[in-house]
Formats: C-alpha cells, sequence, structure tokens
C-alpha cells in the first residue's frame, strides 16, 4: 500500500470517520453472520467447518 495514501487519509476528519464506520460495520455483519450460522448449522458440523477455515 502506498504509504503517501495512507497519510492523506488522516489528513480529511469525513475520511477517517467514514473509515471507522466501515470497520465497525464489517465486524457488525461478521458477528451477525457468525450468530445466523450458529443457529443454522449443527454444532458438530460448525466445529468442522471452523476447523477448515483456520486451515
Amino acid at each position: 500500500m502506498n504509504h503517501h495514501l495512507v497519510f492523506h487519509a488522516f489528513d480529511s476528519p469525513a475520511r477517517l470517520i467514514l473509515g471507522g464506520l466501515a470497520i465497525l460495520a464489517a465486524a457488525f455483519l461478521l458477528t451477525r453472520l457468525l450468530q445466523f450460522e450458529r443457529q443454522l448449522v449443527p454444532p458438530r458440523a460448525s466445529r468442522w467447518l471452523l476447523g477448515l477455515r483456520l486451515r
């Protein structure tokens, strides 16, 4: 990643706020997805799928 691009994002408070909100939204959606997966998939299969993701 270009370092000028990273530091340019810090110059604009709006970009910094939008970037923070995007990260929060992604974290929220990831937790919701994992909750839905836990509801739909049996626990044994869920552990197997988690093992595949970690490899």
